[in-house]
This record gives C-alpha cells, structure tokens and sequence, in this order.
C-alpha cells in the first residue's frame, strides 16, 4: 500500500545506499485537490504507514496533537502560558522554513495547527474505515487486512 516506504525498507535491508534528489524543476505533479481530496487521498495511505497498528495510528496522533495543537490552544490559558506560546512560536517558525523550502506563500505556516488536526482527522478515518471494512480499497481492488498485515520472512516477499 505503501510502496515508497516499502521500497526504502527493502533498500536498508539489503544493505544498500541512496541518495534523493531535489527535481522540482524538472516536474510538476498536483497531489490533491482541496481539503476532502487530501484527507481521501490520504485514506489508504495513513494506516498503512503506520503499520496497520491501531496502537501506532493513537499514539501519532497524540503526539501529533501535543506538538501541533496542544501549544495553541494552551498559550492564552495558566502559569505556564509563555512556555506554551514559546512552542507554539517554534511550530510556527519550523512550518515557515518548510514552507519557504516548499515554495509555498509563507503565510500558509500560520495554518500549521489546522494541518496538524486534518491529519489526525485523515489518520483516525484511515484506521477506522480499515478496521471496519475489514480491507483497505486501492484503484478498484480490495486488499484484505489479514493480508496486509501478515508478517513476511522473506524481505524480497510482496504481499
């Protein structure tokens, strides 16, 4: 389901070295359309890279919260209000660096705490319309969970 992480596990466990290379010159590719395209295009996706585990999907998703949104929402509030707008302004100022390396206007690092909750939104909905249906559905084919989740002996082994 995964295939990009698939692939760099293959090659970290055969040993093997690789280098990226920035080519966003060389081609342009729209990911998603809109707010609903991305929290669907992350549906078969945000479960399975996380392992298909719903202890792993929880605890991203926490943690997620307690850097991303957690110091918004607590700076205004208690003693401990200049720590939280601290972090709050760090998480800001990491997202403008993204952002500005992404090419994306600068202002968009102001939404980073709406980011941060669209994708535990989209991590909770992966996992919960896997867990559910019982299978993850991907270009028209159905892959079960039972088979996703198998463990696999051979690393050259495809599911």
């Amino acid at each position: 389901m995964v295939d990009d992480l698939e692939l760099g596990r293959l090659v970290k466990t055969h040993g093997l070295r690789q280098a990226a290379v920035l080519g966003d010159d060389l081609l342009r590719v729209r990911w998603q359309i809109g707010l609903s395209g991305i929290v669907h295009g992350l549906e078969k996706n945000a479960f399975a890279g996380l392992g298909y585990s719903v202890i792993r999907a929880t605890a991203a998703c926490l943690g997620l919260a307690a850097c991303g949104i957690l110091p918004f929402l607590a700076a205004p509030l208690g003693e401990a209000r200049i720590l939280w707008g601290v972090s709050a302004f760090a998480a800001i100022l990491a997202q403008a660096c993204f952002t500005r390396e992404a090419r994306l206007p600068l202002w968009s690092a102001l939404f980073f705490p709406v980011g941060i909750a669209v994708l535990c939104f989209a991590i909770i909905r992966s996992m919960l319309l896997a867990l559910c249906r019982g299978q993850v559905e991907w270009r028209g084919t159905s892959y079960p969970l039972s088979l996703l989740r198998r463990p696999r002996r051979d690393p050259d082994a495809r599911p």
